[in-house]
C-alpha cells in the first residue's frame, strides 16, 4: 500500500475518533464524520443507518444533504436495496456503475455474540465515490475499491465502539441511585481513542519491519514522539523486526 495513503488513513481515523470523543450524543457526531469523509476521502452522499427496534427497520440517522436537526428520517426494510441486504447478510458490497460512480456499503456490528463470531449487525455505513478521483489532493480519494471498503469498515468499527460505550454508560447511570459519578461519554471514549492509537502504532511498526524511524514517518510524527508512545503503551517494537 502507498505510504501516503497509509498516513492519511491513520490521521483520518484519529480525527474521526476525536469527533466521537467531542460529542456527548453519538448521533450529533454523524454529520461531522460524513463531512470529513467527503472532504478528505472523496466519499460523497454518506449515510448512517441504525436498527430501529420498535419498527424492525433501518432508520436513517444521518445522510449527506439532510437538513441539520431534521426529524424527517427515512427507513429501509431488511433486505431492501443494497443497504437492507448488507444489514441482513452482514456482508459489505461494492457496486460500480458504467458512469464511474461506485457505491460502498459496510455493516456496523455490535461486537462478538453467542454463535455470531463477527458480531450482531446493528446498522450500515454507506457512501459513493468517483472511481480513482485523480483530481483530488488526497491519496485516499484515489485509492482502489478494496482499500476504500476496508477503510469504511474501520470507520464503522469506530461507530460501533462509540455506541457500545454510550450504551454501557447509560446502563450504569440507570442502574445506580447513588454512588460515584459515571464519566461522561467523552471521557470514556478517551480509552477507545488510546486503544486505536496503540493499534495504529503497532500496524505502522509491522509495516515498517520494526524500524522506528520508518514507522514514525508513516504516522507523521517524530522518532522521539514515536519512542514516547511506544513506551507509554508498553509495545515491544522488536517483535516486528523482519
Amino acid at each position: 500500500m502507498d505510504s501516503s495513503i497509509e498516513r492519511e488513513e491513520l490521521e483520518l481515523l484519529l480525527d474521526i475518533s476525536k469527533i466521537f470523543n467531542k460529542h456527548v450524543e453519538l448521533r450529533t457526531a454523524f454529520g461531522p464524520v460524513l463531512r470529513i469523509l467527503e472532504t478528505r476521502a472523496g466519499l460523497h452522499n454518506g449515510m448512517v443507518t441504525l436498527l430501529d427496534r420498535s419498527s424492525g427497520m433501518l432508520r436513517i440517522e444521518e445522510a449527506s444533504g439532510l437538513a441539520e436537526g431534521s426529524t424527517m428520517r427515512g427507513f429501509y426494510r431488511l433486505g431492501e436495496d443494497n443497504i437492507g441486504q448488507v444489514f441482513e447478510t452482514g456482508i459489505p458490497v461494492t457496486v460500480p456503475d458504467s458512469s464511474g460512480l461506485t457505491f460502498y456499503c459496510v455493516p456496523i456490528c455490535s461486537g462478538p455474540a453467542d454463535g455470531v463470531p463477527g458480531g450482531v449487525v446493528i446498522g450500515t455505513l454507506s457512501a459513493e465515490r468517483r472511481t480513482m478521483d485523480e483530481k483530488s489532493e488526497f491519496s485516499l480519494a484515489r485509492s482502489g475499491h478494496k482499500h476504500t471498503a476496508r477503510f469504511l469498515e474501520k470507520v464503522s468499527s469506530l461507530i460501533a465502539d462509540s455506541l457500545r460505550l454510550r450504551e454501557r454508560i447509560a446502563e450504569e447511570q440507570g442502574g445506580r441511585e447513588s454512588g460515584p459519578v459515571v464519566p461522561e461519554p467523552g471521557a470514556a471514549l478517551e480509552a477507545s481513542l488510546s486503544r486505536l492509537e496503540k493499534e495504529l502504532i503497532e500496524e505502522a511498526l509491522r509495516l515498517s519491519g520494526g524500524n522506528m524511524a520508518a514507522a514514525s514517518r508513516r504516522l507523521g510524527i517524530t522518532e522521539r514522539q514515536m519512542g514516547l508512545r511506544v513506551r507509554h503503551y508498553g509495545i515491544n517494537w522488536k517483535i516486528y523486526r523482519n
